[in-house]
């Protein structure tokens, strides 16, 4: 891309910020990715998206998905490049917010493009500030952002991911409290 300002290295099973580092030129994080391959490791080499770094917690089941929230992932880069994730705090927008229709289309085609999908799934994403929501990878699995969400949405999500599972006891789930 001709307007990438930055490259990113790092594991290629996601790690959140472990061992993730950008660099300046796509030069230096060829040698970088070059070197840790070298060494065995599997990494992933790619364009540092610009913008505001979040996340979409996802139920996925049968009927596609539902958006449980929006949340903000709170990043930092050390001066040599280095990725730290310093938590998630879900975002509250109001329903006619544009970011809260991308961030429901980007969800909708998440479920259509990955159709066995099953309870919690979380999706990274940057709001790029032209570009919108931009996804960066799918995480098929609880994420950071589950932590605290059952109570900030006043529902059991764990009922709701067992619900996923085995529909016909839904039912019996349906009375749990968070």
């Amino acid at each position: 891309a001709t307007d990438t300002a930055h490259w990113v290295v790092k594991p290629d099973d996601g790690a959140g910020a472990v061992q993730t580092l950008r660099f300046a030129s796509h030069r230096q994080a060829q040698a970088h990715a070059q070197q840790r391959q070298s060494e065995g490791e599997v990494v992933t080499l790619e364009p540092w998206i610009c913008g505001e770094a979040m996340s979409l917690s996802l139920m996925c089941g049968r009927d596609g998905a539902q958006l449980l929230s929006i949340n903000r992932q709170h990043i930092r880069i050390n001066a040599e490049g280095r990725v730290s994730f310093d938590g998630v705090s879900p975002i509250g927008l109001p329903a006619s917010h544009p970011c809260r229709h991308a961030c429901a289309r980007m969800a909708r085609d998440v479920a259509h493009a990955l159709p066995g999908l099953r309870g919690f799934v979380g999706v990274d994403l940057v709001w790029h500030p032209h570009h919108g929501a931009v996804a960066i990878e799918v995480n098929p699995r609880v994420t950071c952002a589950y932590v605290g969400l059952s109570a900030y949405l006043g529902r059991n999500l764990a009922a709701d991911v067992l619900a996923c599972h085995t529909p016909q006891r839904r039912h019996e789930y349906a009375h749990e409290q968070a």
